[in-house]
């Protein structure tokens, strides 16, 4: 009788909680899984009867049915769950998600993308906090990661302090430092330059150019549509820290949320900007082209950008295609300011992800979905290793990878822990054998920086540009990581802030207006549309109107609060 009981309690497992208030449904469901077959903690599969759940995610180019593929089977087989997917277009992929949680007809789980948890979380108690949930007997490789890296579980905490969602982990060493600045080589030994270490000597560089070549593209750059694509984020750096917040927030010496974007430093910097576009050293195109069109212009023949802004060069230059342009660029160090200040911002929050994986009260079984989750954080054999992740990132060894590669050495120099099988690639072409990276990550920088790349025999004769990757963590580390801010002396980059449903409320349409009037006025500024020095007090005038002060009060309050 037992078992007919649980197996008509599993059947029913989407069938929505009937508690009348938000503490009624989290209460419930988790007092509903007390009743779930679960085998012992670590055991496979995960359930004693077959369990079917509801999931919620984003389409992928590059899988082409979540359903039928190779690993979906396989992690059934593993576990015991089979997922009943419900996918979305990647671009209508909020709009379908809100529709979804507000029809009352919403799945058990919403994997890699992140719902509004003050507003269904903490508000309307939709989705379900795990606090109680994760912990060594449901999520023991997880507990292992944010344990040793406890910043990962911070960022998950919302503005209630509950915890909603998992997060991701991806700790790429180059995107750490990813506001970077590209030279063309070639170029500068043609006009006979050194690389310049200052502005005034940036600029004396630039009118070399412009004299050697008048048709010559000095500085160019891009929208928001490229990666710090920005035409004048780098330079900033020469004067004040500059983060990529929407109010360029960043977080003062002093312990406060402020904006560089009213700083008297950023006037300054504002003002040597504006002697470079009078020079003719900023393309006109800077301000308003698109990724796309930056590359073209980059990659036309002949070739004559001198200076260009990107996260890596290789997202502009392909270097297979267009190998002898791809040769000619490196990175150019930050240049020191009048005042000496020469920062680059090192996003040290950049390598975690909140809101991949989070539960709804519909959830029958949470501590079996957690359960499954806790699999792509690291199985025994990467612990033995301290690499989580690496199963999380190739997808079930179907020879997919080794351990320990033998004379293999990895982007650190170090001898390599994990090297990729040759056949396997990451796909640019839809395919069904595994899930890409549409997976739940724990790739650590231990790991990363690990993955075999070069044979020891070829490792010390490597030239710069011989690996893209090498190329990226040779130049970051040399050039980039000396100049990371200091908090004490420069201010700090801020982490997510998790505001409530109120504050969100209160401040959404104030960030979109107060975002706008500064990127707007920042161009005029530069391009001389307007005069810094008559008009400076009334665009900051003009921002308190439009609410700056209010949303960094807000901001403010939850950073204090998350602290």
């Amino acid at each position: 009788m037992l078992a007919v009981l649980i197996t008509l309690f599993l059947i029913m497992g989407t069938v929505a909680c009937t508690g009348t208030g938000k503490q009624d449904k989290q209460e419930d469901a988790v007092k509903e899984n007390t009743e779930t077959s679960l085998n012992e903690p670590g055991e496979y599969p995960i359930v004693r009867d077959p369990v079917e759940m509801r999931m919620f995610l984003s389409s992928s180019p590059l899988i082409e049915d979540f359903a039928t593929n190779d690993f979906t089977a396989y992690m059934e087989k593993l576990t015991g769950i089979k997922w009943k997917f419900e996918v979305a277009p990647e671009d209508s992929l909020d709009e379908k998600m809100n529709l979804t949680l507000q029809s009352g007809d919403y799945p058990d789980v919403f994997w890699r993308c992140t719902p509004d948890f003050a507003k269904y979380g903490s508000k309307e108690g939709i989705i379900i906090p795990l606090d109680d949930l994760i912990n060594e007997e449901n999520m023991p490789n997880y507990m292992h990661l944010v344990t040793k890296y406890p910043q990962y579980l911070d960022m998950t905490r919302e503005a209630d302090g509950k915890i909603y969602s998992l997060c991701s982990v991806n700790e790429c060493f180059h995107c750490t430092y990813a506001r970077k600045m590209w030279v063309n080589t070639e170029l500068m030994d043609k006009i006979g330059a050194e690389m310049p270490g200052t502005t005034d000597e940036f600029y004396e560089v630039c009118k070399k150019y412009l004299d050697y070549d008048p048709e010559g593209i000095v500085l160019t750059g891009c929208d928001d549509t490229g990666w710090h694509g920005s035409v004048y984020k780098w330079i900033m750096g020469s004067f004040l820290l500059v983060s990529d917040g929407k109010v360029d927030e960043v977080l003062s010496p002093e312990g406060k949320v402020v904006s560089a974007a009213v700083d008297d430093r950023y006037k300054e910097a504002l003002k040597y900007l504006k002697s470079l576009y009078d020079l003719g050293a900023i393309d006109e195109a800077a301000f308003s082209q698109k990724a796309d069109d930056m590359k073209s212009l980059i990659n036309r023949e002949p070739s004559n950008v001198l200076f260009f802004p990107q996260g890596a060069s290789v997202s502009v230059i392909d270097p297979t295609a267009n190998k002898p342009l791809f040769d000619q660029y490196i990175v150019l160090a930050p240049i020191q300011g009048p005042e000496g200040i020469s920062v680059t911002p090192n996003y040290k929050y950049s390598g975690g992800q909140s809101g991949m994986f989070c539960i709804t009260d519909k959830c029958k079984n949470p501590e079996a979905a957690l359960r499954w989750a806790d699999w792509f954080y690291g199985l025994s054999e990467h612990d033995r290793l301290n690499l989580p992740g690496i199963l999380s990132c190739f997808g079930f060894n179907d020879g997919e990878y080794e351990l320990n590669p033998e004379g293999w050495l990895g982007l650190n120099g170090k001898p390599a822990v994990v090297r990729v099988a040759e056949d396997f690639v990451w796909s640019s072409d839809p395919q069904n054998h595994d899930w890409q990276d549409n997976v739940l990550t724990a790739n650590l920088a231990d790991c990363r920086n690990s993955e075999a790349m070069f044979k020891e025999e070829d490792y010390e004769g490597l030239k710069l540009h011989d690996n893209s990757e090498k190329l990226l963590y040779d130049e970051t580390a040399g050039k980039q990581v000396p100049h990371g801010q200091d908090p004490e002396k420069d201010g700090d980059i801020l982490p997510e802030l998790k505001l409530t449903a109120d504050e969100s409320s209160q401040i959404g349409t104030m960030v979109v207006e107060v975002q706008k009037l500064i990127e707007e006025n920042t161009a005029m500024f530069i391009t001389g549309q307007k005069d810094i020095e008559s008009e400076w007090d009334n665009y900051k005038k003009d921002l308190d109107k439009a609410g700056l002060q209010t949303v960094l009060e807000v901001y403010n309050t939850a950073y204090q609060r998350q602290k």
